[in-house]
């Protein structure tokens, strides 16, 4: 069974006035780092000793994140245009953004796809973007529904070297029927 090691704040002190949205082990599992909604913050601890590695301030919201330890890479989906990517070395910094047109602004899901080369995420136009993370070029949209049916949900796998698979799911509440739709792509090298 799980047992509670760490607790922060720590029990004396005061609650943070922000709502965590996603939380991330990295350096090898020994520290987390937790992403903040509308304080715009990320910051880290150690975890043993629990300790504050580094705080940063992002200028926009964060609706959610996705982290790849292999490139020390951050997706963040920012609720404003888009998605931001950053590297994280001792502190996260900004490479560059993929712009997603915002027309309702909900949550919606980033995920590394293909072993860490694309950023995936979700729209609220019925549609999911791809892109490739070095160089920031768009992939592929995939068209997922209707032009608004808001995609909050996506996933990745990838099986084998030469097979990736992607899932999204639609949380449309105009009609509540939401649908799930799963795609694959097979590669020559």
């Amino acid at each position: 069974p799980l047992r509670e090691i760490l607790s922060e704040p720590p029990q004396a002190e005061a609650p943070r006035p922000a709502l965590a949205r996603c939380v991330h082990f990295f350096d090898e599992d020994r520290a987390i780092m937790v992403a903040f909604l509308d304080s715009k913050e990320i910051i880290a601890w150690t975890i043993a000793p629990w300790k504050k590695c580094w705080y940063v301030k992002l200028h926009s919201r964060i609706g959610n994140t996705s982290w790849w330890p292999a490139t020390r890479s951050l997706l963040v989906s920012n609720l404003v245009d888009g998605v931001d990517i950053y590297r994280i070395t001792d502190r996260p910094t900004f490479i560059r953004k993929l712009p997603v047109r915002i027309t309702r602004n909900y949550t919606k899901q980033v995920h590394f796809g293909w072993n860490g080369a694309l950023a995936v995420c979700g729209s609220d136009r019925g549609e999911v973007y791809l892109w490739e993370v070095e160089s920031g070029t768009p992939h592929q949209v995939l068209v997922h529904g209707g032009e608004t049916e808001l995609i909050q949900a996506v996933s990745c796998c990838s099986p084998s070297k030469k097979k990736h698979m992607l899932a999204s799911g639609s949380t449309d509440a105009g009609n509540c029927r939401p649908s799930i739709k799963v795609w694959v792509a097979s590669t020559t090298s």
